[in-house]
């Protein structure tokens, strides 16, 4: 079975500027925290897929030597991460705070995209297997493209707004 995924700069792309338009809605403040929110999306865009192997994530995290790619890491049971990261170090840390929302944003905007693309995803994962998907955006499809071109825009767009005027 032929298995399509995002690449890891529109995963990132779409993340980002997901998570920058989302800025003022989570209450972060235009500090040292903003870097740290930003980490926190960026790894979590790319999370998921340290269950392929040829992934950028999965180059530095290989959870595809224990995992088949598109099983846990593309579930509901991914978003518990972060939450057990807040657990472990607290929320009382402003920068776990952060960081956490950040990764879990990113992971719900990578899963999202994976969504629409042919391959879907396996939601309920382990307790069901049957995956799911809601378009069939292919990867390296003109389609992928634009996606990434217009979340690249909208990123210099929401920085260029932020720190420039």
């Amino acid at each position: 079975m032929e298995v399509f995924i995002f690449n890891g700069r529109t995963h990132a792309a779409v993340g980002i500027a997901i998570g920058l338009l989302l800025i003022e809605k989570l209450k972060i403040s235009i500090d040292t925290m903003v870097l740290i929110y930003l980490i926190g999306l960026y790894i979590g865009t790319l999370l998921p897929d340290a269950d392929h192997k040829h992934a950028p994530m999965g180059k530095f995290i290989p959870l595809w030597l224990f995992l088949k790619h598109r099983t846990l890491t593309h579930s509901i049971f991914m978003f518990l991460f972060p939450v057990f990261l807040l657990r472990i170090f607290g929320n009382q840390i402003s920068e776990t705070l952060y960081f956490s929302k950040g990764m879990f944003l990113g992971i719900a905007c990578h899963i999202g995209m994976d969504l629409l693309n042919p391959t879907g995803c396996p939601l309920l994962y382990p307790l069901m297997k049957q995956k799911f998907n809601i378009l069939r955006i292919k990867t390296g499809s003109k389609l992928d493209d634009a996606i990434f071109l217009t979340s690249m825009i909208c990123i210099t767009y929401i920085i260029y707004q932020n720190f420039f005027i």
